[in-house]
């Protein structure tokens, strides 16, 4: 393999983590800006905001190290494309809750899917 075809390959690996980690970014950036929106459409209150808000941090927080561990020992891109898999599944899914408490749980799906798929 020449020293440019190496190259190539850091930089794609490099872009798809960096795309990776922006997904993930951007949707805990948008359901802060749809808060208001959640509170008239489905109706909840304070405390659910906090558990939707919350839920995807805690899940994301408490599982990224083993998610990392576990990547490292069985392979980090099966980790990446399960886990954005998953995560993409999830926040499809997230735009047909009727409720909060169906939106808290497909938050804390995604935020279990983050954790493998940014290592």
């Amino acid at each position: 393999m020449t020293h440019r075809v190496r190259r190539w390959r850091k930089m794609a690996a490099l872009v798809a983590l960096c795309c990776a980690v922006f997904v993930v970014n951007v949707s805990t950036t948008i359901v802060d800006i749809a808060l208001p929106t959640l509170v008239e459409d489905l109706g909840a209150s304070t405390r659910d905001l906090l558990w939707v808000v919350d839920s995807f941090n805690l899940a994301f927080a408490a599982l990224v190290l083993a998610g990392g561990s576990l990547s490292d020992r069985f392979g980090r891109r099966p980790f990446l494309v399960g886990g954005l898999g998953v995560f993409a599944v999830a926040s499809v899914s997230k735009a047909w809750s009727g409720e909060p408490a169906q939106l808290i749980a497909r938050r804390a799906l995604a935020g279990v899917a983050a954790a493998g798929c940014t290592r």
